[in-house]
């Protein structure tokens, strides 16, 4: 079972983070690693989470917004 407040803005589908928007104030991150790259990424611009500065036995999300794909197949681009 899940829920969300009436409060968070919720996107429509289909949806696409292209991390060059006016959505970007959507996502949540955590700590002092995540930045939005425009240099990195397959293309460019993308969400970072840098090496800098050292963190240890860390659980530093980001977080998207709600996205309404209850029962649908998701796909994610990482780089490693």
């Amino acid at each position: 079972m899940g829920w969300t407040s009436p409060d968070v803005p919720q996107l429509g589908v289909p949806y696409s983070e292209g991390f060059d928007s006016e959505l970007l104030g959507l996502w949540t991150m955590e700590g002092d690693n995540w930045f939005i790259s425009t240099t990195a990424g397959n293309p460019a611009p993308s969400a970072y989470f840098a090496y800098f500065p050292t963190q240890t036995n860390y659980e530093l999300s980001l977080t998207s917004p709600v996205l309404p794909y209850s029962g649908e197949d998701l796909r994610w681009n990482l780089m490693e």
